[in-house]
């Protein structure tokens, strides 16, 4: 990007992160007349369809930004997020792991693959992927509750429990860990 362009997007983001989406919408447009082999403004704007729930839209903007930067592990991540979505998991979860041959420390992506082989019913994949994950982050809230989801729902109730306990460690304000949680007690048939 030119000078020019470099004020502008840094206007088109600042307004995206104060939330004044059709300001930041305008700019990246012309940004994208301007520069159409920059993936960056279709990136962002491909994010702010997301926000606006027109998963189509961002769907093809994100994968214009992967296809001209087919290396970048965010943006391979905000396609999957994209792709999910409109729950095209597979598609998703194949745009997940580039994003985590590009970059195999990528947090994000770890997270978002073990929720998507969880969406596809893959558990036993998906409590590897969340193990993983874990084993780096072992703080990751989320991480611990959908964890301790998966294990409910695999009639594991006692391994639920001890990730609920974990993540309320971390933040014991955190309700639907509570609310998960008492499920762990209940009597199974």
């Amino acid at each position: 990007m030119n000078g020019n362009a470099q004020i502008l997007y840094r206007q088109a983001t600042a307004f995206h992160q104060k939330e004044q989406l059709a300001e930041a919408e305008k700019l990246y447009q012309q940004l994208i007349a301007a520069l159409p082999l920059s993936p960056e403004p279709r990136h962002m704007l491909g994010i702010l369809r997301m926000q606006q729930g027109r998963n189509n839209e961002a769907r093809e903007l994100l994968g214009a930004a992967v296809r001209i930067n087919p290396r970048n592990p965010e943006m391979l991540g905000n396609y999957a997020n994209a792709l999910g979505a409109l729950g095209r998991f597979d598609e998703a979860l194949a745009a997940i792991d580039q994003a985590l041959a590009v970059n195999p420390d990528f947090t994000g992506a770890m997270y978002n693959r073990a929720l998507l082989l969880q969406q596809l019913n893959r558990f036993p994949d998906a409590l590897a992927a969340y193990d993983r994950l874990l084993a780096r982050e072992p703080g990751f809230v989320e991480a611990l509750f959908n964890r301790g989801i998966l294990l409910l729902n695999l009639k594991r109730d006692s391994d639920s429990l001890a990730s609920f306990d974990r993540a309320l460690a971390i933040w014991p304000d955190f309700a639907e860990v509570w609310h998960n949680r008492s499920h762990s007690f209940e009597d199974r048939e």
